[in-house]
């Protein structure tokens, strides 16, 4: 997109609601990258289920194949507009070709990410270096 045009767009917004947000610090983006390639060629979604423990669980959404990767022990973003409920876990199912792109475009050899979930609707990347912060955001998708 020229920069001309950047006027004409506007950041998405979405609401942080109570229970439906969780907001995790993914320090290896490249495993994260291997893991989204490997899936991608197996089906086409993954549901994302993330909690306030700094747990993260990926599962393939598949007829062919049951698969599963556990990142425990993440680094949790506290956010103070929030009321913390550590009893159930945020959900979401994203497109694994799109999730791929974003990922595989990452040319700025980012040292870390900070993923924010919220519950059936969003996924918000950011991508962090030094110097640079690249925001992504994916919609989810109800099956």
């Amino acid at each position: 997109m020229p920069r001309k045009d950047w006027d004409e767009y506007a950041q998405p917004e979405y609401e942080v609601v109570s229970g439906h947000f969780v907001s995790l610090v993914l320090p290896d983006v490249k495993k994260l990258k291997h893991i989204v390639e490997r899936y991608k060629n197996l089906g086409p979604y993954a549901n994302f289920e993330a909690d306030q423990k700094g747990q993260l669980r990926l599962s393939l959404l598949s007829d062919r194949v049951t698969l599963s990767t556990h990142f425990k022990e993440l680094q949790v973003v506290k956010n103070p507009l929030a009321i913390i409920n550590d009893s159930e876990p945020v959900t979401l199912n994203i497109e694994l070709k799109k999730l791929a792109s974003i990922l595989g475009a990452d040319q700025i050899g980012s040292r870390g990410c900070t993923a924010h979930f919220i519950r059936d609707k969003l996924l918000h990347i950011c991508l962090n270096t030094d110097d640079v912060s690249l925001e992504l955001y994916l919609p989810g998708v109800h099956l």
